[in-house]
């Protein structure tokens, strides 16, 4: 979300915004908690920074910035992936940023009706505006990384989603490099991107969102399931069976953009342990989470059956299918992570344990329906 070289810029600068000291604390807060060094001194910053934040939020003087939002986003990170009991406080920290990047449009950067950051009600970061390429670029990544929160923490509390893919009009982030030294490029869109046979080729934190986005479809996905599964009336059984069709077409194509994913990804952990990248393990926990999910919806619903109550062989055979591929991903799972018992805690993406913890929760909830030979 920050260009290294702009935070490098003015983060020793003594009269820094009450917004920058806020985002650096933030900052420092989850630098802290991945550290094996300054572990003692990881309460004390939390405490500060969410002080610097409150403080910040009384003063109804400020307009708002992204660096606000910013460091409520890290701050939230901080929390709901902490081992001191904080998720719902990062859930709250969650939504004060969602209400912000909704407040900031930032869900619009690249709508055509997007105004100036200039305005009275919304503060600059550093003043150079919408003009300005890593201005820009900065407002994207923050709402990209809020999107990311929202979809993950949508899959541990079964909550709705805040932002719908209808609904984005901001363009996927850039590669970091380019970000990295300024250098403008121009990047597609979400719902442009995501069902592309070359999206594998995307940059790390795009193939991310990509990810994060399917992950949103699947929610999305097995709410429409609970609707057509509510009892028929005799004057909807027509349009019933329409829906159980569109139903076994929406599943069949989720299916299969993840197994596309999966086996993009899959080649490239054959990397050394001590070169794995976290944002890689990451993106291939969180796919393996919503493939669960995927199968997770088959396996509670009586797919067999249509309306009249006569065996419908498709969907038959796709939950026969799900099974066994739920079994296949189980075992690579176990794989992965004891490949991962071997890496360094303070080197894993902060919310490798969202997607660990789903896929934990799924398997054991099957292992009760299962006798010791079967598990």
């Amino acid at each position: 979300m920050v260009q290294k070289s702009r935070y490098l810029s003015w983060s020793r600068h003594p009269s820094k915004s009450k917004p920058k000291a806020c985002l650096q604390y933030a900052m420092w807060t989850l630098a802290a908690s991945l550290s094996s060094q300054f572990q003692l001194l990881r309460p004390d910053i939390y405490t500060e920074s969410r002080r610097l934040l409150q403080d910040l939020e009384s003063d109804e003087h400020d307009a708002l910035c992204l660096e606000q939002v910013q460091a409520w986003l890290l701050l939230a990170i901080y929390e709901l992936t902490s081992t001191t009991g904080l998720y719902q406080r990062g859930m709250m920290s969650a939504g004060r940023a969602f209400c912000l990047v909704q407040l900031m449009r930032l869900s619009e950067v690249d709508g055509s009706g997007q105004t100036s950051p200039k305005s009275t009600l919304f503060g600059g970061s550093g003043g150079q505006g919408l003009d300005d390429w890593v201005e820009t670029e900065s407002r994207r990544r923050t709402f990209w990384v809020a999107y990311t929160i929202d979809c993950l923490t949508s899959v541990v509390d079964g909550l709705p989603l805040t932002f719908h893919e209808q609904q984005i009009f901001t363009r996927l982030p850039a590669p970091d490099t380019d970000f990295a030294v300024g250098r403008k490029v121009e990047t597609g869109f979400l719902y442009e991107a995501v069902n592309s046979a070359d999206a594998n080729k995307s940059s790390t934190f795009t193939h991310s969102v990509l990810i994060a986005a399917l992950t949103a479809r699947i929610l999305i996905h097995k709410k429409h399931s609970q609707i057509i599964y509510r009892k028929p009336t005799a004057s909807s059984e027509i349009d019933e069976s329409s829906r159980l069709d569109e139903f076994v077409r929406k599943h069949q194509s989720l299916r299969t953009l993840l197994t596309r994913h999966l086996t993009a990804l899959s080649p490239r952990l054959t990397s050394p342990t001590d070169q794995l990248e976290p944002m890689l393990v990451f993106m291939i926990l969180t796919a393996y989470m919503a493939a669960l999910a995927l199968f997770e919806i088959i396996e509670s619903r009586p797919l067999d059956t249509n309306t009249n109550g006569q065996v419908t062989h498709v969907t038959e055979a796709i939950a026969k299918e799900h099974q066994q591929r739920s079994l296949d991903m189980v075992h690579e799972l176990c794989s992965l992570v004891s490949t991962l018992k071997h890496v360094n805690h303070f080197q894993t993406h902060p919310f490798a344990a969202i997607p660990l913890f789903s896929i934990a929760r799924v398997c054991l909830k099957h292992l009760k329906h299962l006798g010791a030979d079967e598990a």
